[in-house]
């Protein structure tokens, strides 16, 4: 029986926690007690995850790597919890704590100390009942649940304010929950999904009936019902849409689009004024107090009541000194276009006659005032926004238009979210048969995102997969597989191939001409990569006459802030910058910058590394307060959209502190 349990403990600690809620053991010997298994089993059908630690400092090394959201039961022996609680006691993510031990006299007066020790039980089977119990009231209650508010101020819509992490975290967050509404779902996804699920919950029996009680009789229509019912469903996508865990969601789109569905059918038809609550940190609070006249925002599904329900329920929260309750208040007009549905559950629940509204995941609102009342809570207005709003629709607005199916993928790859692309990418490309011509965007998607990560080999090949259906579809003249052409002749560039580069750009050039004429922007797009090629070999006359013929076609043929014209600014002040002409390079990185600041807000990345070349020419001429100048903008630009400890900011951060030590 020892060895069972060993390993299945063993089995439980190799995988992570897929729910909110955990139960975390210190104690060296619990796993050997007679009444264990009994209490295991008991314990795991009100929370699955249960992880048990023998040594404090291994229990210490762990709780970090815990989201702060998440809330974990901490179980401790007597000598242990005094080596512990006074370490983790003020940690977020610790919700209680119980003292399991022989001696309950001789441990009350150290744990009185501590406000998180709930009990000090010295009888296993009660302290069972007592965290099952005290679990099963809180889950009935899923209106004070720590939601993932995402907030973006008016300042994101002026392009010269540092910005944060406000617009990377509201766009993905948005173009997620898009993508999981309006992507179809694998054929394989829900049994995909299942099959995780029953590795996840094994041991877990009474978890085990209702997955294949969902397995035989789930139906489309019954969405909501499943929802509402306390089980794995809730849980699991209830954190996958607050961690944005992209694995786990994409598996869940089947279910996504049958919930959505029924909201729209059942959806309010009239005007509602509603209310959720929230236990919020004091130093979002202050981030919140900044926010006021922006977006709001949940990743998650939103449930809200009645006002006098929401303020009894937080009434009766622990709220540690660091938090503050605040009541939020929704007025949500369901006749507004472009909103996403939500609904009164009164007939869809599992629970009878539930009185609450449910808001779908990704619902933007618009934050209108903050203020405390007497009781020294903070109240927050919110009005429901239709995303036709003219900020909205600017700010989610990608300027390279890419397909609807590979918009989410493009914007991880553009903000340097790379396993993310990859991992949509693929996915995506699970449900589709390997001759079907959809399959070419994710081809081309993995390809460019391949070269950008500097797997030029990788990158060939997607690239020359999409090459081949496109050439079986289209045949060997069409425009796009000389854009295929193009690309293969990018990456041969950039594995110092100069020959097989120029063979494929001649092609391409072939098929334009004849399509198209001597003057088109494909044809200038033909010079642009002779240009590259002859830049790469520090040619630097030959790539100034290429860049200058096509910055000529672009002047004719594309609207005046076309991003096309930009990058042909961009070209032309990247090689006058390499024949020391920095002040005509200046000039045409300026014009480049204007065409960026005034078209597109997406790219913050490639925003970024004009900013720094920008800074780089100043750097050159001396005029070093310009210079700093352009490494803030540039630093600002980055940190939107890249990990703090990405090189790209650790060097403009260096160049910074360089430029400040020049100016002392």
């Amino acid at each position: 029986m020892a060895t069972t349990l060993a390993t299945q403990v063993d089995e439980q600690e190799q995988q992570p926690n897929l729910e909110t809620n955990a139960i975390l053991w210190l104690d060296p010997t619990i796993a050997y007690a007679p009444e264990f298994p009994q209490i295991q089993r008991q314990l795991r059908e009100v929370i699955n995850y249960l992880r048990i630690f023998k040594h404090t400092n291994e229990c210490l090394e762990y709780l970090p790597s815990v989201p702060k959201q998440d809330q974990i039961i901490l179980i401790v022996s007597g000598r242990l919890g005094q080596e512990i609680v006074p370490q983790v006691h003020n940690m977020q993510q610790i919700s209680s704590i119980y003292v399991y031990c022989m001696d309950k006299k001789k441990n009350e007066s150290w744990a009185s100390k501590y406000p998180k020790i709930r009990r000090i039980v010295v009888n296993l089977v009660e302290l069972g009942n007592i965290i099952r119990e005290e679990q099963l009231t809180w889950q009935q209650n899923r209106l004070i649940e720590s939601l993932k508010i995402i907030t973006i101020p008016t300042l994101v819509f002026d392009r010269e304010q540092p910005l944060t992490d406000f617009y990377s975290s509201f766009i993905y967050s948005h173009l997620l929950i898009d993508c999981l509404r309006q992507t179809n779902s694998a054929a394989t996804d829900k049994s995909d999904l299942l099959s995780l699920c029953q590795r996840y919950y094994a041991g877990n029996e009474e978890e085990l009936k209702i997955l294949e009680e969902f397995n035989e009789n789930y139906i489309p229509s019954r969405a909501l019902w499943w929802y509402t019912r306390q089980s794995f469903l809730y849980r699991l996508l209830n954190k996958a849409l607050r961690d944005q865990n992209l694995e786990l969601l994409l598996l869940f789109r089947f279910y996504f689009h049958d919930i959505e569905r029924q909201l729209k059918k059942t959806k309010c038809s009239a005007a509602i004024r509603v209310f959720f609550g929230q236990l919020i940190s004091i130093k979002k609070l202050g981030s919140l107090k900044r926010t006021i006249g922006g977006f709001i925002s949940t990743s998650s599904f939103l449930w809200a009541s009645s006002k006098q329900q929401i303020q009894s329920y937080l009434s009766q929260l622990d709220c540690p000194d660091e938090f503050q309750r605040v009541l939020f208040e929704i007025e949500a007009d369901p006749h507004l276009e472009n909103i996403k549905p939500f609904s009164n559950l009164a007939t869809q629940s599992y629970l009878p006659h539930e009185e609450r509204t449910l808001f779908m995941p990704g619902t933007i609102f618009r934050y209108i005032s903050m203020q405390i009342d007497e009781e020294q809570n903070w109240n927050i207005r919110l009005t429901l926004c239709s995303e036709n709003n003219q900020q909205l629709r600017r700010m989610f607005h990608q300027g390279d238009n890419p397909h609807p199916l590979t918009s989410f993928g493009h914007f991880c790859w553009q903000s340097r979210r790379f396993a993310d692309a990859e991992r949509y990418y693929l996915h995506m490309l699970k449900a589709l048969p390997d001759d079907h011509q959809d399959t070419v965007l994710f081809y081309n998607a993995l390809g460019a995102l391949c070269k950008d990560k500097g797997d030029y080999d990788s990158s060939l090949q997607w690239f020359n997969r999409a090459l081949a259906i496109q050439v079986e579809f289209l045949g060997t003249d069409d425009p796009n597989i000389a854009d295929g052409y193009l690309s293969l002749a990018e990456n041969y560039r950039e594995k110092n191939d100069p020959q097989q580069a120029f063979d494929l750009i001649n092609k391409a050039m072939d098929i334009f001409q004849k399509k198209f004429g001597d003057e088109h922007p494909k044809i200038a797009a033909c010079f642009n990569q002779i240009g590259h090629v002859h830049r790469s070999r520090e040619k630097f006359l030959e790539a100034l006459n290429a860049y200058e013929t096509a910055h000529a076609i672009y002047q004719k043929h594309v609207p005046p802030m076309d991003l096309q014209l930009a990058e042909s600014y961009k070209n032309l002040a990247t090689v006058h910058k390499s024949l020391k002409n920095i002040d005509q390079a200046l000039d045409y990185y300026h014009l480049s910058l204007e065409i960026y600041t005034k078209t597109v807000i997406s790219s913050r990345f490639v925003m970024g590394m004009l900013l720094r070349s920008i800074a780089d020419a100043y750097d050159i001429k001396g005029q070093y307060e310009q210079a700093k100048l352009y490494y803030q903008r540039a630093e600002w630009s980055f940190q939107i959209v890249l990990a703090p400890t990405d090189g790209y900011l650790v060097q403009i951060r260096d160049d910074i502190q360089r430029v400040n030590d020049l100016l002392r």
